[in-house]
């Protein structure tokens, strides 16, 4: 294991800084933090480094985590670019890359919620609201991606049953849903505004939320105007090549 306590090089200085700081210069630190079992709220005021001893994390893994929760993961991604992509490879863009970010995403959301309700909601009663609100989100999302992967797999051919006609009004129920409850969330939240004195996981939840309804439009954008529209102009060639493989 790489000692935590050793002197960082240049570009790592957050190493001598308080958890809590860290976390408040860049909200989506704070899954990172917590997937390593570092309090970023209560005992926020320890340094990363002493944090990184308690847990016994490694500093390298610690660093690539921050490192990818910090990376804009549609750089260099535009309409333009995707539309010329082959089909399996804009799929497979859409599996690693929205459906990814939402598995890792979810449960941290819902985790979020929940304390934050807990701990603060009797002074801020709206959320036990935008507790049931993420709760429901996580749902209605994990549904929709398990749908779309089915979906998936039969555009690939490596599924011989077509999609049935239910699952794609499903989806597109799914998507209607994961809209309306980001549009509720937004409302209850002041368009993800904390309020003044709200700690770091308070603040973690806002910033957290904010950062998925934007990835959800990019990523609805991919599956409805971009994806939708190559299956459209492409989907006679995709049944006869499903067909061959099968």
């Amino acid at each position: 294991m790489t000692d935590c306590t050793r002197t960082p090089p240049k570009g790592e200085s957050l190493w001598s800084r308080p958890v809590a700081d860290v976390v408040a210069e860049d909200y989506r630190r704070a899954p990172v933090f917590k997937g390593f079992g570092i309090d970023f709220c209560c005992k926020g005021s320890r340094t990363v480094r002493a944090a990184c001893e308690k847990r016994g994390v490694e500093e390298a893994a610690l660093i690539e985590a921050l490192r990818l929760a910090e990376a804009d993961r549609d750089a260099g991604l535009s309409s333009m670019e995707a539309q010329d992509w082959p089909l399996d490879s804009l799929l497979d863009y859409i599996e690693a890359t929205h459906h990814g970010y939402a598995r890792r995403t979810l449960p941290q959301l819902r985790d979020f919620a929940g304390r934050v309700a807990k701990v603060h909601g009797h002074h801020w009663t709206e959320l036990h609201e935008v507790r049931r609100q993420a709760e429901w989100l996580v749902e209605v999302m994990e549904d929709r991606i398990e749908r779309e992967g089915q979906v998936f797999s039969w555009i690939r051919g490596s599924s011989s049953s077509p999609p049935s006609s239910s699952i794609i009004s499903l989806i597109e129920s799914d998507n209607r849903r994961a809209q309306e409850l980001m549009g509720e969330l937004r409302r209850l939240t002041a368009n993800y505004t904390p309020p003044e004195g709200a700690c770091n996981t308070y603040q973690a939840l806002y910033a957290n939320l904010a950062e998925f309804e934007e990835d959800l439009r990019r990523y609805t954008h991919l599956l409805n105007d971009v994806l939708g529209e190559r299956l459209r102009s492409e989907l006679p060639s995709t049944l006869a090549s499903a067909q061959r493989k099968n």
